[in-house]
């Protein structure tokens, strides 16, 4: 019984391999020389941090592993975790930080003529100045840095608690 289920799943791991070189390679092949798709991988060590791979790499790249995702240059470099994305998220991504880069410098500026300008009023003078942010972009990165690069704490400190009229 096991030997016939090692029978055939070497045949559906051949058939499989078959697809991928023939039908499947080319594809993938012109997506990344085009920049369609990108390519990251930890270099010479299973825990460096992930990198991204010039797409100029991967044709000559030798994949040891499909499955485990290994690879090795042709002077001995060890490439692993290789991992494939999409362009237009990392583009997206990209956008995303240039415009929050570009926020933080404006608000910055706008908080130095203006230090007590509260946070969802920063975020409202951004939305009006045409900054497309969103809450958490702003309220974890663009609010503290410009807060910093004004010349003020990252976080402002609390009001005092009114007195209640009980």
């Amino acid at each position: 019984m096991a030997a016939h289920y090692d029978k055939r799943l070497a045949s559906v791991h051949k058939a499989t391999g078959l697809v991928w070189r023939q039908l499947m390679l080319g594809n993938f092949d012109r997506a990344i020389s085009t920049n369609l798709v990108t390519l990251s991988a930890r270099i010479q060590s299973a825990t460096a941090p992930v990198q991204g791979l010039p797409a100029d790499l991967w044709p000559i790249l030798e994949v040891l592993d499909w499955q485990n995702r290994l690879a090795r240059d042709p002077q001995g470099v060890f490439y692993y975790s290789i991992h494939a994305a999409s362009a237009r998220r990392r583009s997206a991504t990209v956008a995303i930080a240039a415009q929050e880069s570009a926020a933080t410098k404006a608000l910055a500026s706008e908080l130095k003529n203006h230090p007590n300008l509260k946070r969802a009023e920063a975020f409202a003078w951004c939305r009006e100045a045409g900054f497309e942010l969103n809450g958490r972009g702003f309220q974890q990165r663009v609010w503290p840095k410009a807060r910093l690069q004004a010349g003020l704490a990252e976080r402002a400190q609390p009001e005092r608690k009114r007195n209640s009229s009980h």
